[in-house]
């Protein structure tokens, strides 16, 4: 959705998970193909194999520091996220004076120094593509049921 946005920024993604981040890309050349987004915007579009809460790999990918928008969603371990706030504070604010903005998926964040709550709303199931599990056994797609975002501002 970010990368139809009028500003003319570059968008990241980035997943751990080798098959999510093949799906990605799939699913970023099928939504170009059907129309829903243009040639332009999806080359704005970046997506990134990785972890955030890799230390020995560094973790955040130096294009995440002046993204203005975020959003994490995380099954269990808030590592990543803690690495990408410790990333960002240490980057500093962002050189074109704007704040950036922070959507966490189901997990309320533990609030530090420069960051605001500024609410919590609800966002509608979707589908769930196939995808392989941990035994690499192919699982059936499913419906997801309505989900908490949390939205916070930061303000370093």
């Amino acid at each position: 959705a970010a990368c139809v946005t009028p500003d003319e920024v570059p968008c990241y993604g980035v997943e751990i998970s080798p098959f999510r981040h093949q799906t990605a890309q799939e699913g970023l050349q099928g939504l170009q193909s059907m129309g829903s987004i243009t040639r332009r915007e999806a080359a704005r579009v970046q997506l990134l194999l990785g972890n955030c809460g890799d230390e020995q790999s560094n973790g955040v990918p130096s294009q995440l520091l002046e993204a203005t928008h975020l959003i994490l969603t995380m099954r269990r371990s808030t590592k990543a996220v803690n690495q990408l706030c410790k990333a960002l504070q240490a980057y500093g604010p962002l050189p074109n004076g704007r704040l950036r903005t922070l959507w966490s998926v189901t997990k309320h964040i533990k609030m530090r120094k420069g960051m605001y709550f500024k609410r919590r709303f609800m966002i509608d199931g979707f589908e769930l593509p196939q995808q392989l599990g941990p035994d690499d056994q192919l699982r059936g797609g499913k419906v997801t049921q309505k989900m908490v975002l949390h939205e916070y501002i930061l303000d370093f």
